[in-house]
């Protein structure tokens, strides 16, 4: 059950950290509380004519999620597996 749970919980973690419109949409008053996509979609009108700086706000905006996936391969691997077809 816990590569299960662990599956799940990482896919739903990629969707919430990969979410832009209704974070734009609730949190415009709230700058300060919206995601890290949202805050690209700013730095990307700041910066437009710089696109080193909007590519490494891309790379950094990276880390988290592939950290995440990096420390709980093996788990997320089994879990996948275990909700495929069986053989």
């Amino acid at each position: 059950m816990k590569p299960a749970i662990v599956a799940v919980s990482l896919f739903h973690f990629y969707f919430a950290w990969n979410d832009f419109f209704e974070p734009m949409i609730y949190l415009s008053t709230r700058p300060e509380l919206q995601p890290i996509s949202v805050g690209l979609r700013t730095f990307n009108t700041l910066y437009d004519s710089q696109p080193n700086l909007i590519q490494s706000g891309a790379m950094l905006a990276l880390i988290v999620p592939v950290l995440v996936f990096l420390l709980a391969q093996r788990v997320f691997l089994q879990g996948i597996d275990l909700s495929g077809v069986q053989k």
